[in-house]
């Protein structure tokens, strides 16, 4: 069961979220870290996958990129799945 959720927005803080989660697996083992691109196999529903590990996570690490004030009108969308993740968390 994952206990921190890495949240982060491809194409901006992807690099950081896997040194992160390479750091935290390591620490805490692979089996307590959720990061979507490594935790998600081909063919899983990634929508109830997602939520999943993150109502079973007891942090949420959100990784702010450099783009991230770019993406400012996604964060906007309800549908946005990085901003579905924050809202979830809290």
């Amino acid at each position: 069961m994952p206990h921190v959720f890495i949240n982060y927005r491809t194409g901006d803080g992807e690099q950081t979220a896997a040194l992160l989660d390479q750091e935290l697996s390591r620490r805490f083992g692979q089996d307590r870290v959720f990061r979507a691109s490594r935790s998600i196999t081909p063919g899983e529903a990634y929508p109830e996958v997602l939520l999943t590990a993150l109502r079973r996570s007891c942090v949420l690490l959100a990784v702010v990129g450099p783009d991230w004030t770019n993406f400012r009108s996604r964060l906007q969308d309800p549908d946005d799945w990085v901003r579905k993740e924050i809202e979830a968390a809290f």
